[in-house]
């Protein structure tokens, strides 16, 4: 990817109320984690999403920008049910891959 790269990142899970650990079997209803990458100033938007059981990975190619990336866990319906604060993150180009850390997403 010669104008863009990829993020990386890896996601934990808390119970909102009590800030407890939580594994996504805890999840009544989960069906995945989404990451929404969405290109500061504009409407366009990159959407992967993934097992919530692998924990961590890596978006597929973003064109080069500053974005703002929202992490939730998905229901059956491929809804956002809960959602971590959003961050923001660069895309380098030339293939590089951003890495946004471990994302903390509370659970209600």
């Amino acid at each position: 990817l010669n104008n863009g790269g990829y993020f990386q990142f890896a996601w934990e899970l808390t119970d909102a109320a009590t800030n407890a650990p939580l594994v996504c079997a805890d999840v009544v209803g989960e069906n995945g984690v989404s990451i929404l990458s969405t290109l500061v100033g504009t409407q366009d938007a990159f959407d992967d999403t993934f097992d919530c059981e692998d924990g961590a990975n890596v978006t597929g190619g973003i064109f080069a920008g500053n974005y703002e990336v929202s992490v939730s866990i998905l229901n059956a319906q491929g809804q956002a049910t809960d959602t971590a604060p959003t961050i923001n993150g660069t895309i380098e180009p030339q293939n590089r891959i951003t890495d946004l850390g471990v994302i903390t997403i509370p659970v209600n």
